[in-house]
């Protein structure tokens, strides 16, 4: 399964991108996409977009039971 993080920096500047890539490096997550836009004068607005290979999501392993327990309940009817 993938999974996805979007990242939103107020004020991009290129070391900040750079650090927030290594930071989230570390924890598997590769950077697939970027996007920026003017907030007015100088401010820019950055959007980075991350992508991660997981074995499961977090809520699978709950959902996964839940239906577990949904089948048992309606066996024993």
């Amino acid at each position: 399964m993938i999974e996805y993080k979007v990242a939103a920096l107020e004020t991009v500047s290129i070391s900040r991108i750079e650090d927030l890539c290594n930071e989230l490096a570390q924890d598997g997550w590769r950077l697939v996409s970027t996007a920026a836009a003017n907030a007015g004068g100088i401010t820019v607005r950055g959007w980075l977009f991350f992508e991660r290979e997981v074995k499961s999501l977090p809520g699978d392993d709950v959902a996964r039971i839940a239906a577990r327990f949904a089948t048992a309940a309606a066996a024993t009817r």
